[in-house]
């Protein structure tokens, strides 16, 4: 499982995960989370599911909407996902699977365009961020973070 901000990028864990590690695991699922402007979202209509392209390939992609009051808790709309009618092919148990998360760190240079202490402010607001794994109700043993240094 990929947690991913857009439908429309490739993850920087499963990107990094090609060019270092050299591997993609068989099954990859791309799970995005969407923030209703509405309180709540019901169960119903929580979860949208797109295979990709084919059916059988191992790439799929699930959208997880949870309204602005909502806890996002990821495993628990996965495993209601298990239990919706026939038709949405969500066949993987959420409290087994593992849970790749992207990172980035923001490292401060001497180009030009923002002042130095602006830089430094970002970053270490950055740096005291919450825990994405936290926050998505991730269980904290199946959790591999990848990620990348960006200088700005």
């Amino acid at each position: 499982m990929y947690l991913n901000p857009s439908r429309e990028t490739t993850p920087l864990a499963l990107r990094v995960a090609v060019d270092r590690i050299k591997a993609i695991p068989e099954e990859v699922v791309i799970v995005t989370i969407e923030t209703t402007t509405t309180p709540h979202v019901p169960e119903a209509d929580r979860v949208l599911f797109d295979p990709l392209g084919a059916d059988h390939d191992g790439y799929s992609h699930i959208t997880l909407r949870f309204g602005f009051q909502d806890r996002p808790d990821v495993p628990g709309a996965l495993a209601q996902a298990r239990r919706t009618p026939p038709g949405l092919e969500v066949d993987f148990n959420p409290y087994h699977a593992t849970y790749f998360l992207s990172h980035i760190t923001i490292v401060p240079d001497r180009s030009p365009g923002m002042a130095r202490w602006r830089k430094a402010l970002f970053v270490a607001m950055a740096r005291n961020a919450a825990s994405p794994a936290d926050y998505f109700g991730l269980p904290a043993e199946r959790v591999v973070t990848l990620g990348s240094r960006i200088a700005f």
